[in-house]
């Protein structure tokens, strides 16, 4: 079910798999940070209206760029308050050149066994949300 749509993002929530996701649109190219931060909100607003375990998150057309000061507002106001909401854990689909580059990420996150892993398609994230 469509939750909400904008020039940058799309959210719905999957209720059989307790999923929300999340795909970012190629428009992103254009955005600013004010309105990054505005779609990071909508994503929790409907993480706590919805309930659900997992969150997925289809970035293989985010073009946007953080600063650092950006990805640590992130990671309090969207990241920490989607585990805090009950999301349990995050897939982020990247696109082939990015999750070549997030190798590294990848096995670090896989031996500390953390709740946020990436992806470089959909349906391999899937499986790992869907796992235990």
């Amino acid at each position: 079910m469509e939750i909400y749509k904008s020039q940058f993002i799309e959210i719905q929530f999957f209720k059989k798999d307790s999923i929300i996701r999340n795909s970012w649109s190629p428009n992103t190219c254009i955005m600013q940070e004010g309105e990054f931060k505005s779609e990071l909100l909508k994503i929790v607003e409907s993480i706590s209206q919805f309930k659900p375990k997992y969150l997925l998150s289809i970035a293989t057309e985010l073009f946007f760029n953080m600063s650092p000061n950006l990805q640590e507002w992130a990671k309090e106001n969207f990241i920490d308050k989607a585990f805090n909401l009950g999301i349990t854990k995050i897939g982020v689909v990247l696109s082939p050149e990015t999750f070549d580059k997030n190798n590294i990420q990848e096995q670090i996150d896989q031996t500390f066994d953390l709740p946020l892993h990436y992806f470089s398609n959909e349906k391999e994230a899937r499986v790992w949300l869907e796992k235990f």
